[in-house]
Parts: structure tokens; sequence; C-alpha cells
């Protein structure tokens, strides 16, 4: 699924919310996201232990991030409410050949109005769609109500539950999985934002 710029895909979710890789120049802008979203990313997301990051960091990662995008390993997308960041989705090779894992995070302020749903359908139906995609996968917390909603409302199937580390303080040691799968998978009609 390489592409020649990680920049150009565009997904409008609706009410000023779009999907976009990150640009540099957005590196500001998702510093403060993750700033106002760190008491709820730290209970489930490993990495928030290391925050803040520099600006210089975060232009760093975002570099990282495009060359990934450009090379078909990673494809991360900023959420956007008008200009402002307010949270992140990325579909990573790292669940074995044909699969991508689904992650996301939102700003607190902006959940429980569906628009990491809207998101992670988008994402699929645009994953899905890739030759060298036939199946999707969210892992999170049995603990991670949120995320389940967002998996549930998006339309994956729950797989199983098993153990699994506890890298993060919020964690049980639980983890469910999650799938959509090319052929099985049916876009769900979600409320308008």
């Amino acid at each position: 699924m390489p592409t020649d710029n990680g920049a150009t895909e565009r997904f409008e979710l609706g009410a000023g919310f779009f999907l976009r890789p990150p640009l540099m120049e957005d590196a500001e802008n998702l510093a403060r996201a993750v700033a106002e979203s760190l008491d709820s990313l730290l209970p489930w997301m490993p990495w928030a232990a290391y925050e803040p990051m520099s600006v210089q960091g975060r232009r760093r990662l975002i570099d990282q991030w495009r060359q990934e995008f450009r090379l078909g390993d990673n494809y991360n997308f900023l959420i956007f409410h008008g200009t402002t960041a307010i949270g992140v989705q990325g579909l990573h090779r790292r669940i074995g050949p044909g699969g991508l894992e689904l992650g996301y995070w939102i700003n607190p302020a902006f959940a429980g109005r569906g628009i990491s749903s809207h998101a992670a359908v988008a994402l699929a139906a645009w994953a899905l769609s890739k030759e060298d995609v036939g199946y999707i996968e969210v892992h999170n917390d049995a603990a991670n109500l949120p995320s389940q909603g967002v998996a549930r409302k998006a339309g994956f199937e729950k797989l199983l539950e098993r153990p699994s580390p506890i890298d993060a303080p919020g964690e049980t040691g639980i983890e469910l999985v999650w799938e959509a799968r090319r052929g099985r998978w049916k876009r769900p009609q979600l409320p308008a934002l």
C-alpha cells in the first residue's frame, strides 16, 4: 500500500471533523492535543509515560510517520476539528501478513460523540480497499471500555480475549481483539456528527 506522498489522503467525517496524515507544521498542534489528553492517555498508552516531547522531537516523529506512510509500513492520521488537532488514528503492520492493527485516541473534550468511530470506519474502508490488506484488528484492554465502544460501533467483531503483558497503569492484563475482515466487515451506518 505504498504511496508517493503520505499527506494526500483526507477523509471528511462531518461537522468540520476530518482525518489526514500529519504535516511537519502540525508538530505544535499535535503537542497541544497530547498535552490536553495526557490524563486520559496515561492509563492505556505506554508511550504517554514519555510525554511531554519537545517540539523538535515531535517534528522528528512526524517525519518518521511520513516516511513510514510512504513505505507502506504504518499509516498515522491526525483527527482535526477545523484547524485544531484533537487525536490520532493509526494503522500499523505489526500483526502479520495482510493485517493492520488500528490504534486510536482522542482529546477527552471530544470523546463520546462518535468522532473516533467515524474515523475508524473511514480508515477501515480505506485500508480494506487495498490489495495487500485482508483484515484489520483493534487490540484493547478489557478495562478500556471507551476503546471497546469505538471498535464495536465501527463494525469490528470481537474475536477473543487473551492474557497480555501489562504495559500501562490502567491495564488488567486481559486483551480483547476485534477484527474487520474483507468480505465480512460491513460499513456501519453511524449517526451523523
